[in-house]
């Protein structure tokens, strides 16, 4: 049965997730549309909101069109720069969207390379916000007043795994879980070591860990990551490896998925932080191809009826309802591409979609 990302986290399925940002253009449509290549190697794509993203739309927007076309999207949300009340409307804003995974930090993506001053004393922490957003989920807003909608989101957070300072973020990490977080994407690692004392501190938990995977597709690539992290977690012999290698590129592929096949069993999935032409080529080589994508309709015994058509026995409405069905398979469950096959308008095709009751 296709799932979604939180029915895959509840499901204990391996998850595989990519970011937007990483593998697609800087054109929100182009990255869309490069998104959807990725039905059915992913669960899910992150998207950060709008203070880290490069694209000119809103991350909510963004995301939006990403679950129109059948994928999952999870919102990075960087309390940095924000107080309480713009925080509470993006969320709820997101959540009347059909947004329902959120990846919660303190920091921005910018930060992990460059520290800046003190924060604004009336921003709000990551262990504060996920704190309130459960309070959402018992039906109070941020102010505690009550509210008729109930937010359930799927909660994570990032984590940086080049910090110095294990035991402090180990501390962070174990307040996030007892907030009730649900999965922690890291920063991309190198060696199987860097995961270990990880999953043993949390391994009781139940929380997924998504272990962040960047492949490494040069020697000075390698040697400047070497660099900047205290541990140096590339070894000295995939660095030779590379140094040696007729194609660096293609060697960088082929050891990124062997650091998969290393950590499988260890962690609950991968984030792949690659572009669109690496990750086809590491979810091949490292068997992690996610099956079936959620844009295969749930409904598949409906698709059976078109075999009856030249029996006479489906009406109209079911004749219709099967062949929006078969189209849809098509195109991945993509809408507008659908609306664009049938000529009809977009908004006729939810409407129809709705009327039917055909989910993607």
């Amino acid at each position: 049965m296709p799932m979604n990302f939180s029915e895959s986290i509840k499901n204990n399925n391996f998850l595989v997730t990519t970011e937007l940002e990483s593998c697609c253009p800087d054109d929100v449509f182009d990255a869309i549309k490069c998104a959807n290549s990725f039905v059915g190697l992913v669960n899910a794509i992150v998207v950060s909101d709008e203070l880290q993203s490069p694209f000119k739309i809103g991350s909510v927007a963004v995301s939006h069109l990403l679950k129109d076309s059948g994928i999952d999207p999870i919102i990075h949300l960087s309390c940095k720069g924000k107080n309480k009340k713009l925080i509470e409307t993006f969320i709820l804003t997101s959540w009347m969207m059909g947004i329902k995974n959120l990846c919660i930090t303190s920091e921005t993506i910018f930060d992990r390379k460059v520290k800046t001053e003190v924060s604004n004393p009336t921003e709000v922490t990551a262990l504060q916000l996920i704190h309130l957003i459960h309070r959402l989920r018992k039906g109070k807003d941020f102010s505690n007043k009550k509210i008729k909608e109930k937010p359930n989101f799927t909660i994570g957070t990032f984590l940086d795994l080049s910090k110095n300072d294990i035991e402090s973020y180990h501390e962070t990490i174990r307040q996030k879980i007892k907030a009730g977080i649900e999965f922690i994407i890291t920063t991309p690692l190198h060696s199987p070591s860097q995961i270990e004392n990880l999953t043993k501190n949390i391994e009781e938990s139940g929380v997924k860990i998504i272990a962040g995977i960047l492949p490494t597709l040069s020697v000075e690539a390698a040697r400047e990551v070497n660099r900047t992290n205290h541990k140096k977690p590339i070894a000295i012999e995939t660095i030779e490896r590379l140094e040696k290698a007729k194609n660096p590129e293609f060697e960088g592929i082929h050891i990124a998925a062997e650091l998969i096949k290393q950590i499988k069993n260890k962690v609950s999935g991968i984030h792949l932080i690659a572009s669109k032409k690496f990750i086809p080529k590491i979810s091949k080589l490292s068997n992690t191809n996610y099956t079936p994508s959620m844009t295969i309709l749930k409904e598949e015994k409906d698709i059976q009826k078109l075999s009856h058509i030249f029996e006479g026995k489906l009406s109209l409405k079911d004749l219709e309802k099967a062949y929006i069905i078969r189209v849809l398979k098509n195109n991945r469950g993509n809408r507008c591409t659908t609306a664009e096959v049938l000529g009809i308008h977009r908004n006729t095709l939810m409407r129809k979609c709705q009327e039917y009751n055909i989910n993607t």
